[in-house]
This record gives structure tokens, C-alpha cells and sequence, in this order.
């Protein structure tokens, strides 16, 4: 019999890892299923995801470290084993026989039901021809996604608005963009780049994967954690985090990304400097206004010295405020926003932002400073 023997809070830790990467209510039941192999004193357990099995897969893998390991495959569902580790605080001793995996630590004993492993979806290591590479510090790079994906669709729809692109616009150089179609975010991460081309390349990366990588948690004693992203041809992104064992791939979008740039204003004539503290308190004291039932969820803004910021509803009737600002440069302007989206924007920032807009109908753009950091917002038709 193979035994594997490892720390109880070792497996805990890479279980709660591995955890995002793990399809909750799975439609096909291997998806709910992780893979356990011990090789070379190490034991591996990997989850695969994925929008559509087969077509949009994420392979995931978190390695535990042990002095001796005998060689041991099997496939176990991953809350089964999720639950009973939790309950182990002692030495943990793994074994597999006869597709069952058997778990001892000091007096309690489990077995679990198995699957054979060859039942679960490998990975493929057919990388092709490496076409561009980054290197980037785990948690500026979360904090560059989730303000990007603020930006995304969440729903299941293969379109390009369920995705992050990953668009080296030029050699050495990564650009973040997500949009949903009414509102763009892009940022440009700090790191290093590599391109092994020097036209422009492409990825999308499904916005799913992109939410359950960002809830990945670094271990404290860990102050630099590195992110390496390799994309080769065929459209398959490989990742790597080395200071924690984590590995994995995942299969880009195939639906095309449109040409984001042409919603940036080339020029912006009116902007505005905006405190976020008393924006947020004007805004979220006319919400209920903006919000009701035969209101149109935006806001009026009207900038010159200060910001006008003005709602209405026929059953309720009209709400405004006034919001000091820097003018920064530019003839006054006036525009109307929706409300929601407004409010999310001016939270991104972390006390001040850049508000600028040319005319009516044209995008706003908003900048953060000391950031690289920009977001668009799409106007709304302002009332008769």
C-alpha cells in the first residue's frame, strides 16, 4: 500500500487555495471532482474549470511538500475531502487502494470513494511557440484585475465582454482592459514584459478565471510573491506562482476583442479635479431620487467651478447638489451619467480623481493619479 504522509494545516492551506478553482454546482460531476498525484516527494492535487468543459478549460495545481512520497493517483470530489481535512489537526497519512483514498490522522480514520483517474481531463503540455511573457508581483497585480473586472460581464455568455484582454499593444508593454459595453476600465500593470513577436498580441482571458486567481490568498511570510504569465500560440495562457507551488493553464476567448482604443477620447478638452469623499455623499444622498421606479438611474452633472449634480422623478420630483472641485482646465460642460456606474468609478480611486469630457455625447474619462489607471463611462441622453 502507497502512504503519503504530510501536515494536517499544509493540506488544510492548499485545499482553501484550490478551493476557487473548483466549479461549486458543476454540470458535468467530474468538474466537482480534484486529482490527486504523488511523485517525487511531492504530492500534487489539481482542479479543472472551465465556462464550457471541454472548450474553455482551467487546469489548477497546488503541490504539498514531503520528504518521501510513494507514487499514488486518484480522483476525489473535492468537498468530501474540503470537509474532513477541516477536521484534522494532527499528521496526515494518505493512501489509495482500489479507487478509494484512505486518510488517517493519529485516531480517525475515512475513507473516501474514488474515480479513476484517467477519468479526469488532463492538461496538455503541447505549449507551442512562446509568444509573450510577464512577470508580475501577485498583489499589485490583483489589486490591476479587480479594478479592471469591475468593468466585465459575470454571466456565462462566451462574448468579450465575459472577458480580461491581456493586450501587449506594444513590445515590453501589457495593457489590462475590460468592458461590458457601457464602460471600460484599463490599467497597465508594472512589470516586466517579454514578446517574442514585434506585432501586437492579443488574449482574452475569461473573466471567471480571472475572479476565483484574484481570491487567491499569499502567505503572510511571503512579501514578494511572483506571477509569471506565459501565452503561447494557440491561444493557451500557462501561469505560475513558485513561492507557493501553484501552477496551471487556461484556454484564452476565441470571440474577437473590438478596438477599445477608439472609445479613449484622443482629446479631452474639460477636466475637472473631484474629491472622493464629499462626490460619494452628494451622490449617495440623490440616489433614492435617481433610483425610483419612473426615474432613469442617472444623474445630471454640470461642471464648472464646482460640480451641479442634479436627479428627477416625476412621483418623487428632483434632487441636486453641489460639489466643490478644482477646474483644472476648459469651458464648462454638462453631461448625464448613470448613477450606479457614476458612484462605483469615484470608489476606485483613492482620494482624488481626474474627470474629463469634450461634449455632450462624447465618453467621460476618468483618471486616477499616481496610477496608470483610467476608466471610461458612456453618457446617457440628457432629459428634454
Amino acid at each position: 500500500m502507497n502512504e503519503f504522509n504530510t501536515d494536517s494545516k499544509a493540506l488544510r492551506d492548499t485545499l482553501k487555495a484550490l478551493k476557487p478553482f473548483v466549479d461549486p454546482k458543476p454540470h458535468i460531476p467530474i468538474l466537482g471532482y480534484v486529482k490527486l498525484e504523488s511523485e517525487n516527494g511531492m504530492l500534487s492535487i489539481t482542479a479543472i474549470n472551465g465556462d464550457r468543459f471541454g472548450t474553455e478549460p482551467s487546469h489548477t495545481t497546488f503541490k504539498v511538500k514531503t520528504p518521501s512520497c510513494p507514487s499514488f493517483q486518484i480522483a476525489v470530489r473535492f468537498d468530501d475531502l474540503n470537509k474532513i481535512v477541516a477536521k484534522l489537526k494532527e499528521k496526515v497519512m494518505l493512501c489509495a487502494e482500489d479507487q478509494k483514498l484512505l486518510i488517517n490522522s493519529k485516531r480517525l480514520s475515512f475513507t473516501i470513494n474514488g474515480r479513476d483517474p484517467s477519468d479526469f481531463p488532463s492538461s496538455t503540455n503541447e505549449r507551442g511557440t512562446l509568444i509573450a511573457s510577464t512577470m508580475l508581483d501577485f498583489r499589485d497585480l490583483q489589486k490591476d484585475l479587480l479594478f479592471v473586472m469591475k468593468a466585465t460581464e459575470k454571466s456565462d455568455k462566451q462574448h468579450f465582454t465575459n472577458g480580461v484582454l491581456f493586450d501587449y499593444c506594444v513590445p515590453e508593454r501589457l495593457r489590462l482592459v475590460g468592458t461590458d459595453g457601457r464602460r471600460l476600465h484599463s490599467t497597465f500593470p508594472q512589470g516586466r514584459c517579454h514578446t517574442c513577436a514585434s506585432d501586437r498580441h492579443q488574449w482574452i482571458i475569461p473573466v471567471r478565471w480571472i475572479e476565483a486567481f484574484t481570491r487567491l490568498e499569499m502567505r503572510r511570510d511571503v512579501t514578494y510573491a511572483d506571477v509569471y504569465f506565459d501565452f503561447h500560440e494557440g491561444d493557451m495562457m500557462y501561469w505560475r506562482i513558485p513561492s507557493h507551488d501553484m501552477y496551471g493553464m487556461v484556454e484564452c476567448m476565441d470571440t474577437p476583442y473590438p478596438d477599445y482604443e477608439k472609445v479613449i477620447p484622443d482629446e479631452r478638452i474639460s477636466t475637472f479635479r473631484l474629491d472622493k469623499k464629499p462626490m460619494l455623499e452628494s451622490l449617495d444622498a440623490i440616489l433614492p431620487v435617481a433610483t425610483q421606479d419612473d426615474g432613469r438611474d442617472m444623474v445630471v452633472v454640470h461642471a464648472n467651478g464646482t460640480i451641479n449634480l442634479s436627479a428627477r422623478s416625476e412621483s418623487f420630483g428632483t434632487a441636486s447638489a453641489e460639489v466643490p472641485c478644482t477646474h483644472v482646465c476648459g469651458p464648462e460642460t454638462r453631461f448625464a451619467l448613470n448613477i450606479q456606474y457614476l458612484i462605483e468609478t469615484i470608489k476606485l480611486s483613492d482620494k482624488t480623481v481626474l474627470m474629463s469630457n469634450s461634449a455632450e455625447l462624447e465618453p467621460v474619462v476618468f483618471e486616477y493619479p499616481g496610477t496608470e489607471k483610467l476608466a471610461v463611462l458612456m453618457p446617457v441622453r440628457l432629459p428634454e
